[in-house]
Parts: structure tokens; sequence; C-alpha cells
């Protein structure tokens, strides 16, 4: 009788441990496809942006509540944005991986719409450091936006 009881608990014992690493294994792969699909991984190099500026019409007066968006190579997330006060001033800030360039879009009705791309190499990164930081770059970005449908 103790050997069918120790076998049957032998075998009991054999299939949690069979169900538990089969649990921990599959557990591991799980947010696998969010990395292939852009998300951080470790060591990825990263920076950090923060562009000012003022929006204006042709005529040099503030234009308010224009959307300006910032978007990269390798952006994963939704695309951080603010909006114009009422002196046409903007500032917008994002950390990022390191991409080769940046663009940011200004959007208001009644106005073309315009886009402006900024490469890194005409920015100057500070702070970084000297691993996967690459540092924060300023940047005053200032925009004329005309009247009339979207630019082509």
């Amino acid at each position: 009788m103790r050997t069918i009881r120790k076998s049957v608990i032998s075998i009991l014992a054999k299939g949690i441990g069979l169900l538990l690493g089969t649990t921990v294994i599959t557990s591991c792969d799980k947010g696998h496809e969010e990395v292939l699909s852009g998300g951080e991984e470790y060591g990825t190099p990263s920076v950090s942006y923060v562009f000012k500026g003022t929006v204006t019409d042709e005529n040099g007066l503030p234009i308010s509540n224009v959307k300006v968006s910032f978007t990269s190579q390798y952006q994963y997330s939704g695309a951080p944005y603010a909006n114009t006060d009422e002196s046409g001033e903007y500032s917008i800030e994002s950390g990022e991986r390191t991409s080769s360039s940046i663009t940011l879009a200004f959007r208001h009705e009644g106005y073309a719409d315009k886009d402006t791309t900024i490469k890194n190499s005409q920015l100057v990164f500070k702070g970084g450091d000297g691993a996967w930081y690459e540092g924060k770059a300023t940047a005053n970005v200032d925009i004329t936006l005309k009247k009339g449908s979207a630019e082509k």
C-alpha cells in the first residue's frame, strides 16, 4: 500500500512540476511581439528632445491653438503634441530611441499644413551618460503658416 501511495505521489509531483515548468517557459515569451514591433529593449540608445518656438501667420501675428506634433523614425507610442498658446508659443518634449531625424508637424484649420524635419546632426546633445543615454537637445523652431489648404 505504501509503494502505491509513493508511486501516486511521485507521479503527481512530476505532473505538477511539468505543468509549472511549462507555465514558466511560456510566460517568459510574453511581450516578445512588443519588442519586435519597436518597444524598448535593454541597451537601446535614447535621447531627449525639447523644441520650443512661435507660430505666426504671414503678417507676423501669433496663431493660437496650432497643433504641434512630434514624430520620429522609431516612435512606438502615440506622437507627443502641444498646442500653441495665445502668444503662438509652444513647447514640446519627448524622450525617444535615437533616430537620424525627427519631424515637427504644424496643423491648424484655415492654414496650410507645415512639416519641418530636423536631423540629429543639426542638434547639440548635452548631459549624456557616456553609455546608452546620448543626452538632451533643445532647439528653437519658429514657423510661419500660410492661409489656405495643405501644402504639397
